[in-house]
């Protein structure tokens, strides 16, 4: 079989055209990434090996799809198995990137990602969304000592009718459409310090991550046979050690570029019989995967590489020649470092929060509109004559020139106190 896939390489610029979408986010610098044109050997799925047909294929994510991954490849694993990684190690990769997810707004195929819940110094916890909302995690419904109003608090307009309507039943004298129209919107700086922690690695996470290599490396035409030591360690082979290490002790991107990007990349060596990987998640992951020191195949280099942001393709170098030294390390997992890991984050977590106080003023004009829109009784859509538009004109700019900070800020709750 590898005399075949040999027989099968040319150059990508003969094979696949600029337009072609697998170049999307690959690095044109030399040398040029070898193309498959065609390959003659039967599918199996990668982490199973049962047959791959029209009925069990399906197309894996090359980048999971839950942290904004796009491209995807099929033919690599069947159903049940795309299934059960993603149920377990694209989960736990998820869970370990959601804060990042969430506080960048990364767009995703499926939709927004989940709420995050981010507790404040003094206890208080928020819901924070990716559209740039921050309310209080929960409502809030308080009666008065003397028994005859209520304070509720509410995230969204919806759930205030909501608490209202319940309050409604039990206390029938209540005038619901009176209440309702007395809502007034605020908002407030959150101005706290907010803990949060983070924790990449580990099993499931580490396994996503190499099926993430194997997955670009079989898109270029790449047997997963050729991934020898990743293909042992994703099948649990107890005698083979985790075949990825964390890599802090340098720097592999060439020229990074001051933006947060998701990246994947694989070099494969015919003179030193490497084949390895590079993963990089919102500047902070950053993985060496160890694919095999076999390799018997052609050379081969390719990356795959996205804005976190907007999702377009990047093009970026990363350099995985490492001497033999480097390479060594890695195997023996001493590529980690604790003041590397520091500067990382002091890195990136500018960026993170100008990314943040941006989604903030875009979520608080949307919040001005919603105020404005209620206080006026205005349906969406609805036509404005000129005084209408004058007055709803001017409870926006009024609502913003109080609320507007030059910092992130979310959507505050909503209070209304309700006479009983």
């Amino acid at each position: 079989m590898t005399s075949s896939v040999h027989a099968a390489w040319s150059t990508l610029g003969s094979a696949c055209p600029q337009s072609c979408p697998q170049r999307q986010g690959i690095s044109s610098r030399e040398p040029r990434v070898p193309a498959l044109l065609e390959i003659h050997m039967p599918s199996f799925c990668a982490i199973c090996e049962v047959p791959i047909t029209a009925a069990n294929d399906t197309a894996e994510h090359v980048i999971p799809q839950s942290i904004g991954g796009r491209r995807t490849v099929s033919g690599f694993i069947c159903r049940s198995c795309n299934s059960e990684a993603g149920s377990t190690w694209d989960s736990e990769l998820f869970h370990q990137h959601h804060w990042f997810t969430v506080m960048l707004g990364i767009k995703r195929q499926r939709g927004p990602a989940p709420d995050i819940r981010i507790e404040a110094l003094e206890g208080v916890t928020y819901a924070v969304s990716s559209a740039g909302a921050m309310t209080h995690a929960a409502p809030l419904v308080k009666r008065s000592e003397d028994g005859k109003s209520f304070q509720i608090r509410a995230r969204d307009l919806d759930e205030a009718k909501q608490l209202v309507r319940q309050i409604h039943k039990r206390h029938p004298t209540f005038d619901v459409a009176d209440v309702l129209s007395g809502i007034e919107f605020s908002s407030a700086p959150a101005d706290t310090v907010m803990k949060t922690s983070f924790g990449f690695g580990g099993d499931l996470a580490g396994r996503s991550m190499v099926k993430t290599v194997m997955a670009l490396a079989y898109s270029l035409g790449l047997p997963p046979a050729s991934c020898d030591l990743a293909l042992r360690y994703l099948r649990g082979d107890p005698s083979v050690e985790p075949s990825l290490a964390e890599h802090l002790v340098s720097d592999l991107i060439v020229d990074r570029p001051a933006r947060i990007f998701n990246c994947v990349s694989v070099l494969g060596d015919s003179r030193t019989r490497r084949l390895v990987g590079y993963v990089e998640y919102f500047g902070i992951c950053r993985w060496v995967i160890h694919l095999s020191t076999s390799y018997d195949g052609p050379d081969v280099r390719d990356t795959y590489c996205l804005d976190a942001i907007s999702g377009e393709g990047m093009d970026l170098d990363v350099n995985l020649a490492l001497s033999n030294e480097e390479f060594q390390a890695s195997m023996d997992n001493l590529t980690s470092d604790e003041q590397q890991r520091a500067a990382t984050f002091h890195a990136i977590m500018p960026l993170v929060m100008a990314r943040r106080t941006e989604l903030g003023r875009e979520a608080l004009v949307d919040h001005a509109i919603t105020a404005a829109t209620t206080a006026m009784g205005l349906s969406a859509g609805s036509p404005l004559d000129d005084f209408q538009l004058k007055e709803f004109s001017g409870r926006v700019a009024r609502y913003l020139a109080e609320n507007l900070v030059f910092r992130g800020r979310g959507n505050a709750p909503w209070n209304q106190k309700i006479p009983g």
